[in-house]
């Protein structure tokens, strides 16, 4: 029985998992930020996970800290405020790291 209940649990997490990048990766997180950051900003975000995603390798959370702030110009304020907003931690293990690491 206790299998069963594992595997229940385990089960329910991978959908909710799931749900979590579906939404993440679809318009509707688009419409839900865009009011606080801009569309291009959300977009390079969804197109950096799904790369992650595409490559199934992890997505370092200074790797994309950095490539947001350097490569594209972000403020690391404007960064870091777009992570805790969204909750970047919830993503581990695909998104690895700490907001405190930056």
């Amino acid at each position: 029985m206790i299998y069963n209940d594992s595997t229940e649990d385990i089960n329910q997490l991978l959908f909710e998992y799931t749900e979590l990048l579906d939404f993440t990766l679809s318009n509707e997180f688009i419409k839900r930020w865009k009011d606080k950051y801009s569309v291009k900003f959300i977009k390079l975000f969804q197109a950096r996970l799904l790369k992650c995603l595409a490559d199934r390798r992890c997505l370092k959370l200074s790797t994309l800290y950095t490539f947001l702030t350097s490569k594209c110009n972000y403020s690391k304020d404007q960064v870091i405020n777009f992570l805790e907003s969204i909750d970047i931690e919830a993503y581990q293990p695909i998104v690895t790291g700490f907001i405190e690491d930056l």
